[in-house]
């Protein structure tokens, strides 16, 4: 397999592995049983609906802002049961942290990727 060849299917495995956190983000709720009009279900239904549109985007074209904006999604993610107040509830609490960091690492390491097959540094455009 090419390098090219080899980049593109890296990309997509991990654009396709955020758009599924982003789903279970979304529907994670009802599955887990904390579903309601209660913040940690907004909190979820909400992040996960953003994940899923940004990585909709980057489908389209990749951009590395995109990324960046991925991790700083995914750390926001990880951080919110603090943020709003439910980090006594373990459920989502778990679940949202482990999906951030999940987030962060995806996108940093699609940045890597991207970057290490061009052979420029991390800000590369």
């Amino acid at each position: 397999m090419s390098p090219m060849a080899s980049k593109v299917a890296l990309s997509a495995i991990l654009d396709n592995l955020m758009l599924m956190i982003g789903g279970w983000l979304f529907f994670s709720p009802a599955i887990l049983g904390y579903s309601g009009g209660n913040p940690e279900s907004w909190v979820a239904v909400s992040g996960g609906l953003a994940l899923i549109v940004l990585m909709l985007a980057a489908r389209l074209a990749f951009r590395v802002w995109e990324q960046w904006l991925g991790i700083l999604i995914g750390a926001i993610l990880a951080a919110l049961p603090w943020i709003v107040g439910f980090a006594a509830m373990p459920k989502p609490t778990i679940n949202m942290v482990a999906c951030g960091v999940a987030v962060a690492v995806l996108a940093g390491w699609r940045i890597h990727a991207h970057n290490h097959t061009r052979g420029r540094g991390p800000m590369a455009a």
